[in-house]
């Protein structure tokens, strides 16, 4: 099962996911005293939704909290956020959709201040969710004093938009060197990438370059570095490739999935 494991204040793209604060853990300004008015409890939370209603699956769905402090002292809150895909089949987490673990972080108000943040989440080309529900809580003292849901409905990408090219750079007795393209052959730019493939060999790599790896038996996992997560449609992504050892059999690799959807 896919966990996206979301980290306070960094823009994790290898890790699926981002916070978008427009000042950090401190995001608090003055708040006029009109709009604290109709203010009740510790900390109301004023408006917490997605940009647009609709997001289709492989782009980010970014949702906006403003919070406000309805009392005259500075107050040191926690604000935590998780998220949670659905499908037709209600509570069930959707085939090719991840768990999505939560995030926390200080959030700082001044007095009658108020505090905005916004939580992005990737909805993978491969995740078959219709919608996706992001949770948001204010901890003061360690007691619960706010809690919002935004919804986004999420309408299907292509069934493949993506064109994997491997080749064999060298081989000798034990030994191999291979590089990896990725074509985006869809309509919607690549954010970011996950390319999952299966060796038809007893093959092992030792160095990778333009991405990090795992390898458990004969499937490889390759994801995005920070410098080359973008793939634009259209564009092809090279200098991708990795130094490996084989016994019995150096035979090419095949099924090649990118962010869950199958390759051509």
């Amino acid at each position: 099962m896919r966990r996206i494991l979301r980290l306070a204040a960094l823009p994790i793209l290898a890790l699926f996911a981002l916070v978008l604060a427009g000042a950090g853990p401190a995001a608090a300004a003055a708040h006029s005293s009109a709009a604290t008015a109709s203010c009740t409890g510790t900390i109301q939370i004023d408006s917490f939704a997605f940009g647009t209603p609709v997001v289709t699956a492989g782009q980010t769905a970014t949702a906006k909290l403003v919070a406000t402090n309805c009392t005259a002292q500075p107050v040191s809150a926690t604000v935590e956020a998780y998220g949670r895909f659905f499908g037709p089949s209600g509570n069930t987490l959707p085939p090719g959709c991840p768990v999505v673990d939560p995030i926390a972080m200080p959030a700082n108000f001044a007095a009658n201040g108020q505090y905005t943040n916004a939580f992005g989440t990737l909805t993978f080309a491969g995740c078959s969710a219709t919608s996706y529900q992001e949770y948001v809580s204010f901890f003061v003292g360690g007691a619960t004093v706010a809690t919002a849901t935004a919804t986004v409905a999420i309408q299907g990408g292509a069934t493949s938009s993506c064109h994997i090219v491997y080749t064999k750079q060298s081989e000798w007795q034990g030994g191999f060197v291979a590089a990896v393209s990725i074509t985006n052959t869809g309509t919607l730019p690549i954010s970011y990438w996950r390319l999952t493939f299966t060796f038809g060999g007893d093959q092992r790599i030792s160095y990778v370059w333009g991405a990090n790896f795992a390898q458990t038996g004969n499937s490889v996992t390759l994801v995005n570095t920070a410098n080359n997560g973008t793939i634009a449609p259209g564009a092809t992504l090279t200098g991708v490739g990795f130094v490996g050892s084989w016994q019995s059999s150096d035979a090419p690799p095949s099924g090649f999935t990118l962010n869950g959807v199958p390759c051509a």
